[in-house]
Parts: structure tokens; sequence; C-alpha cells
């Protein structure tokens, strides 16, 4: 690597591995070197820019984008106790979990990002997105251990904060 050279590398989520481009050349992996220190990839840190310093350290810091927040509001038909108010379940204005999905519009049997988040008493949940996932659209799909599963009509185009509307719509 030549001295004060930056590189930029990023984590792509549907493959789990680190793309490597530095003065043209793409280079893919779970773990790459840079000069003399090895870097293994790692969900949550989709990608770094470093100055490299003549020793080889790192000498400037991590540049990481935000992530997408999105934010589901619904029921689910069993807590439901009226008035806009689920039944506490777990304690602490905690319903119960639920799992969220992004599926490909292209091919909507493919999951490209799944979570699961605590839905309050008040129907409200926040699932925190990868950043890599904002600019596109995917199907969001709600499951619940005890409920049927419910698909978005049509895709939803993911932002810093995007919402999916279950009580209103």
């Amino acid at each position: 690597m030549k001295k004060n050279s930056w590189v930029i590398f990023m984590l792509l989520l549907t493959l789990n591995q680190w793309v490597l481009a530095q003065n043209g050349t793409v280079s893919t992996g779970t773990s790459l070197a840079v000069g003399n220190r090895k870097i293994s990839c790692s969900i949550g840190q989709p990608f770094y820019a470093f100055k490299s310093g003549s020793n080889g350290k790192v000498r400037d810091g991590i540049q990481q984008p935000l992530p997408v927040m999105l934010n589901v509001h619904l029921y689910i038909e069993g807590f439901y106790l009226g008035g806009g108010m689920l039944a506490e379940v777990l304690g602490n204005g905690i319903c119960d979990s639920i799992r969220v999905e992004l599926h490909d519009p292209m091919s909507p049997s493919t999951i490209i990002y799944a979570g699961i988040c605590l839905l309050s008493v008040q129907g409200n949940a926040r699932l925190i997105l990868p950043p890599a996932l904002r600019g596109d659209s995917y199907y969001v799909v709600i499951r619940h251990r005890n409920s049927i599963e419910t698909w978005s009509k049509l895709p939803i185009y993911m932002t810093a904060s995007s919402t999916f509307n279950l009580k209103t719509n």
C-alpha cells in the first residue's frame, strides 16, 4: 500500500463478504489484508475509510453511514385489549416479539434481511436495518408465533426512517 493512500471497503450483507477497492482493483473475502493488518468482516460495520501512514497504522478514523430505522405499527388480534392497546405479556410495556423480514420485490421468496424486535403495548416496533438497505424497496413481512404472516401490499422504499403501518391500512 502506498503511503497516505485511501482504502475503502464495505460489507455486502447478501454475500457476507468485504469488497476492497484500491487503485481500481476490486477483491472480496471474509477477511482482507490492508497493509500489514488483517481485517475480518462483521455485520454492523458496513464500510470504513482509512488513511494509512508510512508505518502502516491507521491515522484517520472510521466513517460509517447511519442505519435505516424501520418503524412498524400493528396490532396482534389475540393480544388486542381495545382502545389501541395490546396486552402487556413480557412486562415493561412490551407485548411480545415479532420477526420482520425484507423480501426481494423481483423474487419475493428471497429474504434479503430478517430481524426480531419487540412490540410495545401501543403496537409500535422499531427495527434497525443495515445502511446498505437504504435506497431500495422491499416487501415487508411480519411474522408472529401466534398470528398469520402478513405482507405489505407493495414494496416499501427504505430511507433513513421508513414506516410500515398496519394500524390504518
